[in-house]
């Protein structure tokens, strides 16, 4: 799972961030694991719009799915690419989302 953990490293590593969500290649957030559930943005990850559907196609590529079959949602495991963690990795096409674009969710589920 290369392409995850390469773009999101530093908060995959983070044992208090449970969920990063990518809603377009400008808005990305994360969770924390804090009794409030506190929800922030974080920087940019991607340049434009372009680039994070080529990142999305990738994913998607590596995980034995077809970008080009455009199924509604694709969802997939990750269970050895973070220490301690499984990652479920859920996809949404733009047919789905009101903005249009991808939506990638990544949630840290901890190795029991």
């Amino acid at each position: 799972m290369g392409l995850i953990t390469d773009y999101f490293e530093k908060e995959l590593n983070c044992p208090d961030i449970t969920n990063i969500r990518v809603l377009s290649f400008d808005d990305v957030r994360i969770k924390l694991s804090t009794p409030k559930q506190m929800r922030h943005s974080i920087r940019k990850f991607f340049s434009d719009a372009e680039d994070y559907e080529r990142f999305i196609g990738d994913i998607l590529s590596q995980n034995g799915k077809n970008p080009a079959n455009k199924m509604l949602v694709y969802n997939f495991f990750d269970t050895s690419s973070v220490p301690g963690y499984n990652l479920k990795i859920s996809i949404a096409s733009p047919t789905v989302n009101v903005n249009r674009a991808y939506l990638l969710h990544i949630r840290k589920i901890p190795k029991v």
